[in-house]
């Protein structure tokens, strides 16, 4: 059989052509996640205090995450109250005998699946157009955001803005019961969710107000996620939290301290507010444009479609404001999850709008446009980002520098897989996700209860500066309580008298 006839049976086969798809990236994102953690480039945070957390969860228990030793007696809910882990930890006792710590990986990565499939199920609901639907999968599996999500190994924004497809076809499906156990879901996903909900809504609001059903439908789960949103702030986490930690992931100091600040700050302070969607507000020169970056990539992957259709920008104002107003400015970038949420549900977005483009003509040029020009964005930032906040940046599927083992990772690999599963162990931050399932388990330097020090000695030592590091290492060195068992180049295990 020639290219040209295969080519043509797949084009005639629109089952085939999905499933090709599907099987084609759902192979290459999966094949990223596991081999980044297979070569140890996951990280302790976030992927080490979820795997902790997956486990405790399995347990019944909510410990104090050991990971947090420094900030005190933290759990996991008190640093993210989100219950997406509770929910899902009955699976660990199904996935941890086959796949280890591999397992919040995989279901992550089934999240995201689904979601592109819910995306294709929207688009084809909505528009009768198979090659559209399709056209919707390639940019929600090709935009950059999903690749460089990759570098942040797993996080539960990942998992829940996945299922902001699925929620919206369920909406417009009117599929009442699984669209009322989603928005429960996404409510308890995290913290912030629920305002990202209560905005999408409104813009259901908006786009079906002629309709009484839908349009009453959205209202009701608008007025739902704004009373969630209130109640998490103002009940839920002060009843949570760790005194001596306050809750501290509401970072705005821009806007206020408090979410009740904010709002007020906005509605006092638009012309200031509207600049902080685009100043770099650290005086650092170092992050000048990372928020024009922002904007770029999702301009030229498809965003520049909603200028004609602007009713869905309602749905982003949240999620780009969360980004921009931040003190962080790491939070700003698209280099790892924090573009997610957006690269989630855009696609939709955008192929709905082109669906509204006529004649068909225009709107099979401006599809092919929005697919060529997506990937073309991403190639580009694949080759010309080298590193990202969490390290050496892993969205370039492409460089053969990602899947090459080091004799580090060699003599890692070898050595983890002698610990017992009840030893206590301080170790580093890239070794960290491959030994978080156990009680006693901290990142170095809190080696107070441990029983073993396992280290990578360069490259992994976040939370600690690389000179506090060898610093805190040759004192281990010289201190009698410690036996060194295995000192490599760039490994070194000690373990207690």
């Amino acid at each position: 059989m020639s290219v040209a006839s295969f080519l043509n049976k797949i084009g005639a086969n629109r089952q085939l052509a999905l499933s090709l798809v599907f099987l084609l990236f759902g192979a290459l994102h999966l094949h990223i996640s596991l081999v980044d953690h297979y070569l140890y480039k996951t990280n302790c945070f976030d992927f080490g205090v979820y795997n902790f957390a997956f486990r405790d969860f399995a347990h019944f228990r909510i410990s104090p995450c050991p990971l947090y030793h420094w900030e005190g007696d933290v759990t996991f809910l008190q640093d993210h109250f989100s219950l997406t882990l509770p929910l899902l930890s009955p699976l660990y006792w199904v996935m941890n005998p086959i796949f280890g710590t591999y397992s919040l990986l995989i279901l992550q990565w089934l999240f995201v699946m689904f979601g592109g499939y819910a995306t294709y199920k929207l688009i084809l609901f909505k528009s009768h157009n198979f090659n559209l639907a399709l056209s919707a999968v390639l940019v929600y599996f090709t935009i950059y955001c999903r690749f460089a999500a990759h570098n942040a190994d797993c996080n539960l924004v990942i998992m829940g803005s996945a299922m902001v497809p699925v929620f919206y076809y369920f909406f417009e499906k009117r599929k009442i019961v699984p669209l009322i156990i989603l928005f429960v879901f996404l409510i308890l996903n995290r913290e912030d969710v629920s305002l990202g909900i209560f905005f999408f809504c409104l813009m259901l609001f908006v786009i079906h107000r002629k309709n009484g059903r839908q349009r009453n439908l959205a209202l009701y789960l608008a007025l739902a996620s704004a009373a969630a949103f209130i109640i998490m702030f103002a009940v839920i986490i002060p009843a949570v939290e760790n005194p001596q930690r306050p809750y501290s992931l509401f970072n705005y100091a821009a806007l206020g301290k408090t979410p009740k600040d904010a709002f007020f700050y906005v509605l006092s302070h638009p012309l200031e507010t509207i600049k902080l969607l685009y100043t770099n507000t650290t005086g650092d020169p170092y992050f000048d444009g990372i928020k024009s970056k922002f904007y770029i990539v999702f301009f030229l992957s498809g965003g520049f479609m909603l200028l004609y259709r602007p009713v869905y920008l309602i749905a982003l104002i949240p999620l780009v404001a969360k980004k921009m107003f931040n003190d962080d400015p790491v939070r700003w970038n698209v280099e790892s999850y924090q573009g997610t949420e957006i690269a989630s549900i855009l696609p939709c977005f955008v192929f709905l709008t082109l669906n509204e483009i006529k004649p068909e003509t225009i709107r099979r040029v401006l599809t092919t446009f929005v697919c060529i020009m997506t990937l073309e964005v991403t190639l580009y930032y694949m080759y010309r980002t080298h590193e990202t906040y969490y390290g050496v940046n892993r969205s370039n599927v492409f460089s053969e520098d990602l899947y090459k083992m080091s004799d580090d990772v060699r003599i890692i690999r070898k050595i983890v897989e002698t610990f017992p599963d009840d030893a206590s162990i301080c170790t580093s931050g890239h070794i960290t996700p491959h030994l978080a399932f156990r009680d006693n388990i901290r990142i170095f330097p809190g080696y107070a209860n441990a029983r073993y020090i396992f280290l990578e000695k360069h490259g992994s030592v976040f939370p600690i500066t690389q000179e506090l590091f060898d610093s805190e290492l040759e004192k281990l060195r010289k201190n009698g309580q410690w036996v060194t068992i295995y000192d490599y180049p760039g490994v070194i295990l000690l373990r207690r008298r």
